[in-house]
């Protein structure tokens, strides 16, 4: 005879323990024999379970925050609510300004692409040239601009220690890339 389990439920929400907003596209994962992952929504909020009563471990995961392992008991037939606040990972702001190589001139409306291990990030220059991006996650980055008329480049820098102000030089032409 078949012997029907009844199913442990997970649910809760994520949020960040500074500000105490909720934190989207968080993996959930639930350590045992029965693997399941799972994700928060926009509101932070996720929910799983699994037919295997015990405890467990639950690892929560964003690029942008510490990891965060714990522990959570699962009863057969019972909703255990998990609520975790995530520590958010070092970050700096970022500015400069892209220039043209020969004149020294800003370049308005350059793309700006910084791309790190974890995270990136996109924005575009001001009329004056420059541009901004705040909270950071501490990384080595390349930083990638372009614009008509001009030639892609990129720079590396390393954003750590405090806020970052870098500044690319494109030089005037044209690449089929």
């Amino acid at each position: 005879e078949p012997n029907y389990v009844r199913a442990c439920w997970l649910e809760g929400k994520v949020t960040d323990s500074e500000t105490g907003e909720s934190i989207g596209s968080v993996s959930v994962e639930i350590s045992s024999s029965q693997l399941n992952y799972g994700e928060t929504d926009g509101a932070g909020n996720y929910a799983s379970g699994q037919a295997i009563a015990g405890t467990f471990d639950v690892t929560f995961i964003h690029p942008a925050y510490q990891v965060l392992a714990t522990e959570a008991i699962l009863e057969n037939g019972v909703v255990t609510i998990l609520d975790v606040e995530l520590i958010k990972l070092p970050s700096q702001d970022v500015s400069g300004g892209v220039i043209s190589e020969e004149e020294g001139l800003p370049i308005p409306l350059a793309p700006v692409y910084i791309v790190g291990s974890l995270l990136e990030y996109e924005t575009i220059t001001d009329a004056n040239g420059n541009f901004s991006v705040q909270s950071v996650i501490e990384d080595d980055y390349v930083i990638y601009a372009g614009a008509w008329g001009y030639v892609n480049d990129s720079i590396t820098a390393t954003i750590s220690g405090g806020p970052a102000n870098l500044t690319i030089e494109l030089a005037k032409g044209y690449v089929d890339d």
